[in-house]
């Protein structure tokens, strides 16, 4: 990943290395797609449209599975104790706003 670079650096750490062929003739990496995707996203939770928290979430999950495990963390339940939600408002795999 050096050679391009630093291509005299690269190529004589490679002979160091070991190997006989030229560093500039060796193929690029390969990349494999499961490492590219995120299995989890950073869910932004707010009061009346301030952040009031923000939590790692499992991605794709729907707006009600979503509505669930926000209203079920103690932040949350400590914030609304004493004030019932109008609304909840979810853009999914982004932000829940709670409108009190």
């Amino acid at each position: 990943m050096i050679s391009p670079l630093a291509p005299h650096l690269a190529e004589e750490l490679w002979q160091i290395l070991g190997y006989k062929s030229l560093v500039s003739e060796q193929k690029w990496p390969k990349y494999e797609n499961k490492f590219l995707t995120e299995e989890n996203i950073n869910l932004i939770v707010q009061i009346n449209g301030k952040k009031k928290l923000v939590m790692n979430i499992k991605k794709g999950l729907t707006k009600e599975q979503t509505e669930r495990i926000v209203l079920e963390n103690s932040t949350i339940i400590k914030i609304i104790e004493n004030n019932n939600y109008k609304k909840i408002i979810i853009v999914p795999d982004r932000v829940v706003n709670l409108v009190i």
